[in-house]
């Protein structure tokens, strides 16, 4: 099967999208709001990933253009709404699509990743932050809370006592500081965010049946909201149903054989 992709430079909405190589680019382009996360903002990054989805496309990197990855909310369509009028926009269902994306995905974050920005880059799967980047939460500035899983990512990733700062002070830190917490992957100079995310992804890539990585990113994203008894249950049935698959066969001779495993590069088995 042949992957279909979309040309060189193509537009989602607010979002533009290019392949470079296997991975595809989807980026946030909305340069009169510094890419603010509007609902229509947020639909786009959401078909944008379908698209992924549907040409097997293995990873994706996430960036913003202009050197902003994501200012926060657009607080134009918070002004003057109802609660009522808010939960009507179905914004979580669209966030929850972001977050159950198959595939891999990796943020490349430049300038400023606050409020929703930040959110939105705690969703994927690894981060690479420019030298320069700032992470924040400042919803309790402007009276209110993290409204897409910021109080609960935060602590998940970095630890309660250094979320606390940034969700209950508003408190920004710098790309080193979210290195040291463990929420960053990597710190590059800001001209090679997208290059680096790239080679991330790549690295990522390499090696590693697509089926099973697929289902070990359930897994992980399964730690965040299980037991552990019931996440070690989950693991084992899907360990069991990966015994006698094509890609366990082909990874298990070429251990035997001292070889590198060759795996299809696209779910369908497309090279």
């Amino acid at each position: 099967m042949t992957i279909e992709v979309p040309p060189p430079r193509a537009s989602v909405d607010l979002v533009t999208v290019r392949d470079q190589g296997r991975i595809r680019l989807v980026t946030l382009d909305d340069a009169e709001s510094r890419n603010a996360l509007s609902r229509r903002m947020l639909q786009s990054v959401v078909d944008a990933l379908g698209t992924a989805t549907r040409d097997d496309v293995p990873a994706v990197v996430l960036s913003g253009a202009r050197g902003t990855f994501a200012s926060g909310a657009d607080l134009r369509e918070l002004d003057g709404a109802t609660p009522g009028s808010y939960l009507a926009q179905r914004r979580a269902e669209l966030w929850d699509q972001i977050a159950e994306f198959p595939n891999l995905i990796v943020a490349a974050v430049q300038g400023y990743a606050l409020g929703g920005g930040c959110e939105l880059a705690l969703t994927c799967d690894a981060i690479v932050a420019g030298d320069r980047t700032m992470f924040g939460q400042p919803e309790v500035r402007i009276g209110a809370v993290p409204g897409a899983g910021g109080s609960q990512r935060w602590p998940r990733a970095a630890g309660r006592f250094h979320a606390a700062p940034l969700v209950l002070g508003g408190v920004r830190i710098d790309a080193r500081e979210a290195l040291q917490m463990g929420v960053v992957d990597r710190v590059v100079p800001e001209r090679r965010v997208v290059a680096a995310a790239v080679d991330l992804a790549n690295e990522l890539l390499d090696g590693v049946s697509l089926n099973a990585q697929r289902k070990a990113k359930q897994l992980l994203r399964l730690s965040e909201e299980a037991t552990l008894s019931d996440g070690l249950v989950s693991e084992r049935q899907e360990f069991a149903s990966l015994i006698d698959t094509p890609d366990l066969h082909e990874g298990i001779a070429a251990v035997l054989e001292k070889r590198p495993a060759h795996f299809p590069i696209t779910k369908s088995g497309a090279s």
